[in-house]
């Protein structure tokens, strides 16, 4: 049986605790759905100073597809490296994970051949990548965000980042990144261009309801006629001052962000602009899995981030939810949505992201689900790569 090695950014410690579907997990269930791999999985190097002793494992609906990746994680080999202490954490934080992964590989290095093939979208993981290739097993490199521009890292972990992806750029069998801007980011400083496959969606599930902070949430957010939603990590991208602009000239409306604040991207500004707002209300990050719950709670669905400065070409899988449910929608112009022009509002104007949601009704009427949006004809290309080195 081939075997598939998966070195996730987020490791299984992470999706165990909040039951979030990244990027490379929706990945994970296509590969696991086309083949049944014998499933390896490798986790974060972590020291005593930021070891998870006891991860406490969400309660996820059983029909739902973040349900079945927890099988398919519950039914793998883990692999990963507990250190007492490593300086290169306090000084280069994420890039010590280089000197980690490399650790990993004298634990797991027996079980790699030329049947593995491997996935991973961790560049920190370059030394195992490179060990497992000189083992003659197949390496996939999918570049989600580009952590050698990314805001909330330091400018030691970037230069690992960055050496890291031409390291892994010369050893990749398929090698893929999500966004325009990061493809044309590896043709100028990698000098190869990478397949582009944009984030995408599965078909949305119908599930039963037995969740009781979502009963909670729907009862106070049900209580105003109109209502606003946004769904992502509540950090620096966030443009705290149309936040705060927007709640104020829309006092009858009712902002709702769902999310959790991210460490290393404190944004002061959209805190305190949550705390003076009676009419924003923040709930704390929520499982994949009830994400459309809480969705179609909302009349319209927004994307107000800042453009430029903080953006790291990445591409926005909020934007891909969100059209899933055929809802209005209104952005700023980040990266990755003028391709849904004609389907959503994109706007930096703060008075015209006022007027289009003064407009706003309570129809029911819904938009279309764009079909390319669906992760079956995003990833086409790494599954037909796939599909081509099992058979």
């Amino acid at each position: 049986m081939e075997k598939l090695l998966f070195i996730p950014y987020h490791d299984n410690a992470d999706y165990r605790s909040t039951g979030i579907m990244t990027r490379e997990y929706a990945i994970l269930n296509l590969l696991m759905d086309i083949y049944p791999f014998e499933l390896y999985t490798v986790g974060k190097p972590r020291t005593i100073l930021d070891d998870k002793k006891k991860v406490v494992t969400i309660k996820l609906p059983e029909k739902s597809i973040e349900y079945q990746i927890m099988k398919y994680l519950d039914n793998s080999i883990e692999f990963h490296k507990k250190s007492f202490f490593d300086i290169q954490l306090i000084t280069q934080k994420r890039g010590w994970w280089v000197k980690g992964y490399k650790m990993i590989y004298k634990n797991i290095g027996d079980i790699i051949d030329d049947k593995t093939i491997v996935y991973s979208n961790n560049p920190f993981a370059v030394e195992l990548l490179k060990k497992s290739k000189e083992k003659k097993a197949t390496i996939i490199f999918d570049m989600m965000d580009n952590f050698a521009i990314h805001p909330s890292l330091m400018e030691i972990e970037k230069k690992i980042a960055l050496q890291s992806y031409k390291e892994i750029a010369k050893i990749a069998d398929f090698y893929s990144c999500n966004a325009i801007e990061t493809q044309q980011f590896c043709q100028q400083k990698i000098g190869k261009t990478p397949v582009l496959i944009k984030n995408g969606v599965f078909p949305i599930i119908d599930l039963k309801n037995e969740d009781k902070k979502f009963e909670h949430e729907k009862k106070i957010i049900e209580k105003y006629k109109k209502k606003v939603g946004y769904i992502g990590k509540l950090g620096q991208r966030i443009d705290a001052e149309l936040v705060e602009f927007i709640a104020k000239k829309n006092s009858d409306v009712l902002f709702t962000y769902i999310g959790p604040y991210l460490k290393d991207q404190k944004n002061k500004r959209l805190s305190e602009t949550f705390r003076n707002h009676n009419n924003i209300r923040h709930v704390e990050a929520v499982s994949s899995a009830m994400i459309y719950m809480y969705l179609d709670l909302f009349d319209i669905l927004i994307i107000p981030h800042a453009v430029g400065e903080n953006e790291n070409g990445g591409d926005p899988l909020k934007l891909y939810q969100y059209l899933n449910t055929g809802k209005k929608i209104i952005t700023t112009s980040i990266h990755g949505v003028e391709e849904f022009k004609d389907e959503i509002t994109i706007t930096d104007d703060y008075n015209t992201w006022v007027s289009e949601i003064k407009k706003m009704t309570n129809s029911n009427q819904k938009l279309d689900v764009p079909k390319k949006i669906l992760w079956e004809n995003r990833a086409k290309t790494m599954l037909d790569f796939v599909k081509q080195k099992i058979n």
